[in-house]
């Protein structure tokens, strides 16, 4: 018998299969109408080109749902670039099948901006950023904390740049043995070397 812990867990399982394979299809349709939008007219020796700009939108499409504050400014300008790219491909591309326009626009917009959240929703990516988030802390009314000074750190593990507390090897206290110090060299078998007969 399941308890209702394993049902919670069960049913969030299929919410993120679901949403996994729903952000798959998206990015799909994403790169299709992006790659159409290149426009790249060739009999099969350049239309890979296309097919791979489409997936390189797509893919800065997901850097920039990074929180802005982990990406530099390059990242998170070309991050601007291909969703307004990729909204303007698909708006245009679903405004030529669907014969409402206004329902183009909310379809392409859609297409564009929840692929890449859900995706990162559905494998358990919580790294703090989103579309409409991120667009928000760019103009100062977004959903980021306040930033934290982190120290600069080199290429070195978060252990090495952690102070370590200081221990001397030669302590003030140390413990002794028959009112002589605790040390090899002040035990009897070497001081007996020493001692006159």
């Amino acid at each position: 018998m399941f308890t209702n812990g394993n049902n919670s867990e069960n049913l969030i399982k299929l919410k993120r299969i679901a949403a996994f394979l729903t952000s798959l299809g998206l990015i799909g349709i994403s790169i299709w109408f992006s790659q159409l939008g290149f426009g790249i007219q060739s009999q099969d020796k350049y239309l890979w080109v296309g097919w791979f700009l489409g997936i390189v939108v797509t893919v800065m499409e997901l850097v920039f749902n990074t929180s802005v504050q982990k990406l530099n400014p390059t990242l998170v300008a070309v991050g601007v670039m291909a969703y307004i790219y990729g909204m303007w491909t698909n708006v245009s591309g679903l405004g030529d099948i669907l014969p409402n326009v206004p329902f183009a626009i909310i379809v392409g917009l859609f297409v564009e901006v929840v692929p890449e959240p859900l995706f990162a929703w559905s494998i358990g990516v919580h790294d703090g950023g989103d579309v409409l988030g991120n667009i928000g802390d760019l103009f100062g009314f977004g959903n980021s904390q306040p930033k934290q000074t982190i120290p600069a750190r080199s290429f070195r593990s978060e252990t090495d740049a952690t102070p370590i507390p200081f221990k001397s090897p030669y302590p003030s206290n140390m413990p002794k043995k028959n009112k002589k110090l605790a040390s090899h060299i002040f035990n009897d078998k070497y001081t007996d070397r020493f001692k006159k007969n």
